[in-house]
């Protein structure tokens, strides 16, 4: 019998791959497209508000975010009025990167809801987002 917790891993190891081999076409390693996507979506964010969105520890976001200011997608600043946060913005040509990255989402909606009507898309993301909250709440309680 199928449940989630043996559905969602294979879910996710088979987006993360297909993921990894077109971000790898653009110049992007592992991880790198949701930080950029992240930045693109909340340009001139703080390294901690980062942590929080994906979970992770400061030195591994701080990797990641080095990676993408190596590649030139990034640039990092320290913030004028509070020097102990770090503003993280994209740069021209990490909006090139995210807009090709952006056809590879596209191209990767349109495999996975292949065979849903709208209807059925709309309320698998509801779904999804609504268990997500579930887990991210939970999260905040310390597990």
């Amino acid at each position: 019998m199928d449940t989630f917790w043996r559905l969602m891993p294979r879910l996710y190891y088979s987006t993360r791959k297909f993921l990894l081999n077109r971000g790898n076409k653009i110049g992007l390693k592992e991880s790198m497209p949701r930080f950029l996507d992240y930045v693109y979506q909340h340009d001139g964010c703080i390294q901690r508000e980062i942590c929080d969105e994906f979970s992770s520890n400061a030195s591994s976001v701080s990797k990641w975010l080095a990676s993408l200011e190596k590649e030139g997608m990034i640039c990092r600043r320290r913030n004028a009025e509070s020097t102990r946060e770090v503003n993280v913005f994209i740069t021209g040509k990490g909006r090139e990167a995210e807009k090709q990255m952006f056809e590879v989402y596209k191209e990767m909606d349109q495999i996975i809801f292949q065979d849903f009507s709208t209807e059925e898309r709309e309320q698998c993301l509801s779904y999804l987002a609504r268990l997500t909250d579930n887990m991210m709440s939970y999260r905040e309680e310390g597990y």
